[in-house]
């Protein structure tokens, strides 16, 4: 007859209850189907993205030749009509094109994730006589390119556009790439006083009064 075999203690029993109450409990709580919510964490949301205002153009949105720099219009814009934490960038030339400012100012808006533009592109192409046709198509390519970028863009023009003014064809063709593109057209009418700080006031005031909403409006 085979000996009989010795039976586990009571003691040995408990000690090996207690460790698979224990592993269970620690395999439920590492258990991805859990359903407790007190351990989860909040959802993260994302902070608000600063306003960030660029001005491509010429020599009117430069404004080089004044002196008085602090006081010109897309300066005012920025240090009285943005919102606290805006970003401005003047991206103009001095003899700025439609054709130089796709080549030079446009990519400078995107690399600077510009959620605002505005487009003042009149003096140097009509002193160098550029086709309307190729204005027209050029400063459509760039109203597109900067809307892609995600930009909110104003075009401005200058005036009066009367049929006597030989800019006029030019400030015409203006409103039309504005209507095809659906950019907004902010006309600012006589800017033969520019060159005076009432006159800059008055240009800003016109564009604030434009745009100021999508500057966070102060």
């Amino acid at each position: 007859m085979a000996p009989d075999r010795a039976r586990p203690s009571t003691r040995a029993l408990v000690v090996v209850g207690v460790v698979a109450v224990l592993l269970f409990g620690l395999l439920a709580g590492c258990s991805s189907g859990s359903s407790g919510t007190a351990s989860e964490a909040p959802p993260v949301t994302d902070p608000v993205a600063p306003v960030v205002y660029v001005a491509l153009g010429g020599m009117e949105t430069l404004n080089a030749d004044r002196r008085d720099l602090p006081d010109n219009w897309p300066q005012l814009l920025f240090a009285e009509h943005m919102a606290p934490g805006g970003v401005y960038v003047n991206l103009a030339t001095e003899d700025g094109t439609v054709k130089s400012a796709i080549d030079g100012q446009l990519p400078a808006a995107l690399g600077a994730h510009a959620t605002v533009a505005t487009v003042w592109l009149e003096s140097a192409d009509l002193r160098l006589g550029t086709p309307l046709r190729v204005y027209r198509d050029e400063l459509t390519t760039l109203v597109d390119d900067l809307q892609a970028g995600g930009m909110k863009v104003y075009l401005l023009r200058s005036g009066p556009s009367v049929p006597t003014d030989v800019a006029a064809p030019l400030q015409s063709t203006v409103a039309v790439v504005a209507g095809q593109t659906g950019a907004t057209l902010v006309d600012l009418g006589d800017i033969s006083d520019r060159n005076d700080d009432a006159g800059q006031r008055r240009i800003a005031d016109t564009v604030a009064a434009a745009i100021g909403a999508d500057l966070g409006g102060r």
